[in-house]
């Protein structure tokens, strides 16, 4: 499903990583391993199609990826270190907006059960502002049940999430996995999915 050959990227005049090649198939997760400032993020970037590598490419389904750009982009769901989430907005508002630029139609019932779901079901019309780090995360997990897409690119997903949350989360990958979609995330901590390789920068 998504392949990287011989990836190279620089930060500045210093190489991150160089001769970077994978193929992840449906089904499978990469876990992205490696110390602080190793360029994990700059790599999922890469492979979100947000940043560009100095050398290599990236295929979606046997292309290269900027030949079905478009395809790709909507089949991908990508999760940055921080949560992609407006102050001002209410979560239900944020989760509206996320949906809408991803041209995903939902109804309203399924948006407020999907929040119900993350645990935030008197929170729908709370501004997000004032929503604790963990809140904020819950309000993409309802954005990732309902989103879908064959590609997850996610950075340090954990961050700030309770137990329960933690949970959740681990439903939502599990559940993606096995039903033919594609991972690939970094995580301090362990990482306990079916079908995982683990790349090593």
């Amino acid at each position: 499903m998504l392949e990287a050959d011989q990836l190279s990227c620089d930060k500045g005049d210093r190489p991150l990583f160089a001769n970077l090649s994978f193929s992840l198939p449906a089904g499978q997760c990469l876990h992205v391993q490696g110390d602080n400032g190793a360029g994990k993020t700059s790599l999922l970037r890469i492979l979100a199609g947000l940043a560009q590598p100095a050398a290599g490419v990236v295929r979606w389904c046997g292309q290269v990826r900027e030949e079905v750009l478009q395809e790709f982009r909507a089949q991908t769901l990508y999760f940055g270190h921080l949560p992609a989430i407006k102050s001002e907005l209410s979560a239900l508002e944020n989760l509206r907006m996320g949906l809408r630029l991803a041209a995903h139609t939902t109804s309203e019932l399924e948006m407020q059960a999907a929040l119900d779901w993350a645990g935030l079901k008197n929170r729908a019309h709370q501004a997000a502002g004032s929503l604790s780090a963990g809140q904020k995360r819950r309000i993409n997990l309802a954005l990732m049940k309902l989103r879908g897409g064959q590609l997850w690119v996610l950075d340090e997903p954990t961050t700030s999430l309770d137990v329960r949350g933690c949970e959740l989360l681990q439903g939502l990958l599990t559940h993606h996995l096995q039903t033919g979609g594609a991972l690939v995330l970094t995580s301090h901590v362990p990482v306990n999915l079916p079908a995982t390789q683990v790349l090593s920068l």
